[in-house]
């Protein structure tokens, strides 16, 4: 008899367990009875399982919901007896844990996480390699530490595999717009000849997804990879070793993405994922993931520090600043995506003709200040 894995979701919505067991008859006598025991939060449960499961198959058991107590659980379960203890059980075969997170009460507005602390919430659906997200206690963007990811040809082949990590619960109705920001940094690998017969590309990409079901279901929200994803302008060219391979962002090299999430803000048990998926390539870290309104940055002041005509506009647009300093412009479409980013320090004649017709946000960081006007672009 074996008990080969016990499944539950990586974080639940309430406080509810249903464990599933996956079963195998290892020997020659059919088994018609199997007595589990399993324990969460110190307190243990028993469960009788009748049928019929002849030699070597196996299928799926489903142990009677049970009630946890929230935060980070360990579920354990054993198998303890077989056809009323006729069998010989083997410690190592029949006993399986699984880790859960228990949402027993979905978080509100506003919220951040700058990954320094305790971070139980956040749920690693790990695929057991060396392709994984993990906790980076050297870099951060001004922290200490970020969640990161690293991916090279050089030492295993993951093409197309996703690893992935998700939010805690999130209640949006709290907010009647409610918004995520995070840093990021990333960057990917280029060989050129000789090293290969002509140049290669080595890219990885960064995919959000919101559930609004607790996990069941994703729609996609964001999705770059490459030099698009990219927080510097060159790649690491034709790296031969491991360490060659690994990016170590300054804090120039992060860029602050923003996903508006309006269309959501009825929602109480949203779950937001970031998913990696691997071109074979690449080093990223996220870092303080912001869930608040207004692009989930510092409220804009009452008056704008620079005008912007005409507006609407087909082509041009001027930004005219109203004192002189160094300002960062960011550029979201109606769906909180950055269209463009820079820096000026004087007026600047932005060129918006190759943007689809629509509503655009620019955004003007400086001099301790920010401010968003709205722009129309039309055909």
């Amino acid at each position: 008899m074996r008990l080969r894995k016990v499944e539950l979701p990586s974080i639940t919505c309430g406080t509810k367990l249903s464990p599933r067991c996956l079963i195998q008859n290892t020997g020659s006598t059919t088994i018609a009875e199997i007595q589990f025991e399993y324990e969460v939060g110190g307190t243990k449960f028993s469960f009788t399982w009748t049928g019929s499961l002849t030699s070597y198959a196996h299928q799926y058991v489903v142990l009677p919901e049970i009630t946890s107590p929230g935060g980070s659980q360990t579920v354990d379960v054993q198998i303890v007896s077989v056809n009323g203890g006729a069998i010989e059980l083997s410690t190592i075969n029949n006993e399986a844990t699984t880790e859960v997170y228990v949402s027993d009460e979905a978080v509100a507005f506003p919220y951040q996480e700058s990954f320094e602390n305790q971070i139980d919430a956040w749920t690693n659906d790990e695929t057991s390699s060396l392709f994984t997200w993990y906790l980076d206690d050297e870099i951060g963007h001004n922290s200490n530490q970020s969640l990161a990811n690293f991916n090279t040809i050089l030492i295993f082949y993951t093409a197309g595999y996703e690893e992935s990590f998700k939010s805690p619960v999130l209640d949006l109705t709290k907010s009647d717009a409610p918004s995520m920001a995070f840093d990021v940094a990333f960057n990917y690998h280029k060989y050129t000849p000789p090293y290969f017969t002509a140049d290669a590309i080595f890219a990885d990409t960064l995919i959000v997804s919101i559930s609004t079901d607790c996990g069941q279901n994703y729609t996609e929200l964001y999705r770059k990879g490459g030099a698009e994803l990219a927080t510097v302008d060159e790649p690491i060219l034709n790296p031969l070793s491991v360490e060659a391979c690994f990016f170590k962002p300054t804090d120039e090299q992060w860029r602050t993405e923003a996903i508006n999430l309006e269309d959501y803000k009825h929602e109480k048990e949203v779950i937001l994922k970031f998913a990696y998926k691997s071109g074979l390539g690449g080093n990223i870290y996220i870092d303080n993931v912001h869930f608040d309104r207004a692009l989930s940055l510092p409220e804009q002041a009452k008056e704008n520090n620079f005008t912007l005509y005409p507006n609407p506009a087909k082509h041009l647009v001027m930004l005219d600043f109203k004192s002189e300093g160094q300002y960062k412009v960011t550029i979201y479409d109606a769906l909180g995506h950055v269209m463009d980013s820079f820096q000026t320090t004087s007026k600047y004649q932005l060129d918006i003709g190759q943007y689809p017709q629509g509503m655009y946000s620019i955004e003007v960081m400086g001099n301790g200040r920010r401010n968003i006007e709205k722009i129309i672009k039309v055909n």
